[in-house]
């Protein structure tokens, strides 16, 4: 999937979610991880938004199948500050706490952003459920032979 750009902010809603549709589509996540990547996305957006980002930032992901890592990068030098620091206004707080909560990690990297999940149960699950029916269908077989 290519890279997205928008301006943060409530009014970016449909760019995340088309962003999270492709996202989700090419790596198969179902929808329980969709609502926390959803979450920790608009939080961000809206928390970059309420801080002041007033240009356009970007928007990637990578994985390695264990882990899905977004990358947001062109954040104002000063809000990228704030927030590495934890310098927030308290009812910003908030929203970073909502952050690392949806999160198994955020990480300051290069003047990016960087949230990451862990989405291997997400394919230990796939692959558990194909396995299954695996093994019925050849217990079938063997009966059936």
């Amino acid at each position: 999937m290519d890279k997205i750009f928008f301006k943060p902010g409530q009014h970016s809603t449909k760019e995340i979610e088309a962003f999270m549709d492709g996202l989700c589509d090419n790596l198969f996540i179902n929808d329980t991880y969709y609502g926390n990547l959803n979450i920790a996305l608009i939080t961000i957006s809206d928390l970059l938004a309420a801080c002041g980002q007033n240009s356009s930032i970007g928007l990637e992901y990578g994985t390695d199948h264990k882990l899905l890592f977004i990358h947001i990068d062109n954040i104002d030098s000063e809000i990228y500050k704030r927030l590495k620091t934890d310098k927030l206004e308290d009812d910003r707080q908030n929203e970073m706490e909502v952050l690392k909560h949806v999160c198994n990690s955020i990480d300051f990297h290069n003047d990016d952003l960087i949230l990451s999940f862990d989405i291997a149960a997400v394919h230990d699950s796939i692959f558990k459920y194909r396995l299954k029916l695996m093994q019925e269908y050849f217990n079938k077989v063997k009966v059936n032979s």
